[in-house]
């Protein structure tokens, strides 16, 4: 995108994914005060998908936009040990302090525990099961 076309006001955001504008006030604020745009529709009011399809785009935005920063742990590690490191990576992804350096540096920061880790990943699982999702999903990860 060239600045100027932000400057001049000509780019046209014809929908829109992930989180809801009233949750998002930056991209709010940058629609409608930088671009001089309306919020455009979600994308799934845009076009007709299954249940399925929706579940693998989700998954798949949420792969790439939110799971680059994933930590995993051995299915073998103490209890007191996993719960330490849970229990410290969400106090630190709501630490005011944190968020304000992060928003600094233009960071975006989250937190997804292992149960909505879980729950996202089976939902990418199912949608998969479908062979037309499968081989689509196949096909824009680019294997071969």
């Amino acid at each position: 995108v060239f600045p100027r076309w932000v400057e001049e006001k000509k780019i046209v955001p014809v929908f829109r994914w992930g989180t809801e504008p009233e949750n998002d006030a930056e991209f709010t604020n940058y629609v409608q005060n930088e671009l001089g745009a309306s919020i455009p529709p979600h994308l799934f009011d845009v076009i007709e998908l299954s249940d399925a399809q929706k579940a693998l785009f989700n998954v798949t935005e949420t792969i790439n936009d939110k799971m680059n920063r994933l930590f995993i742990m051995h299915p073998d590690t103490p209890e007191d040990l996993y719960r330490i490191w849970v229990d410290a990576f969400k106090a630190t992804a709501a630490d005011p302090e944190f968020l304000a350096a992060a928003k600094l540096l233009g960071r975006e920061v989250g937190y997804a525990g292992p149960d909505e880790m879980k729950t996202i990943l089976a939902q990418g699982t199912e949608a998969l099961k479908d062979p037309v999702l499968r081989e689509g999903f196949i096909s824009l990860a680019g294997v071969k």
